[in-house]
């Protein structure tokens, strides 16, 4: 999946989000400003949430660190989207992201992809913004193979970061999960609020897939 966001100078940017969030969230007029590049898996995007200093955005990596670190490969993809909320993975080792509302976020998107074989499929919020539905944590380690300037082999770099992931629509087909699910796009204020304010009633009460007000555009 790739996310692609709004554009325009830091002040008309962060406006704009501050009135789809009708005072749901509020950030403050520095608070930075997406980038309209798209963003994809194990990238960096700008995330709000909420601090010990008031709302604000700030660069995140995107990707929970994956249940096996390892596979024949030398690495496993980062865990991008929560589709079971019933899963062990979540429920027991990983709860406290689920339903504290300090882990929650929000990423605001203009628009954002799914990838269906080779090719991409857009997806556009109703009133050009939404704000896709995740959760945030701090976490520490080595990072996946990188290619380092210098160097002739690729190697991995302790680092600091923050991650987030982001709750996906739960399309089910003769029992199987489909890889294609959307992820919870939130606009309106009420729904954003609730997210923001975390527990259990929350991830009940996400919206389902009738009310993500998307459109979707062609294949490309």
């Amino acid at each position: 999946m790739l996310v692609s966001f709004l554009s325009g100078s830091p002040v008309l940017a962060v406006s704009a989000i501050n009135k789809s969030l009708a005072e749901a969230v509020k950030l403050p007029r520095g608070a930075g400003v997406p980038s309209e590049t798209p963003v994809g898996i194990d990238e960096d995007a700008l995330v709000i949430r909420k601090g010990a200093e008031g709302t604000g955005m700030e660069f995140m990596r995107w990707g929970f660190p994956p249940r096996s670190l390892t596979n024949r490969n030398g690495w496993n993809p980062p865990i991008s989207q929560v589709h079971d909320l019933e899963d062990r993975w979540w429920q027991e080792l990983n709860r406290s992201y689920l339903l504290e509302a300090r882990h929650r976020c929000l990423v605001p998107v203009s628009a954002f992809a799914i990838t269906q074989g080779r090719r991409q499929r857009w997806f556009f919020p109703e009133g050009g913004l939404g704000f896709l539905a995740g959760f945030w944590r701090s976490w520490e380690g080595d990072t996946r193979l990188v290619s380092l300037p210098g160097e002739t082999e690729r190697r991995r770099v302790y680092s600091r970061l923050k991650l987030f992931v982001i709750l996906a629509v739960q399309p089910v087909e003769g029992g199987r999960l489909r890889s294609d699910a959307l992820p919870s796009v939130l606009t309106d204020p009420a729904d954003i609020a609730d997210w923001m304010a975390g527990g259990e009633e929350s991830l009940l009460n996400n919206p389902d897939r009738e009310r993500n007000t998307v459109k979707a555009g062609d294949l490309v």
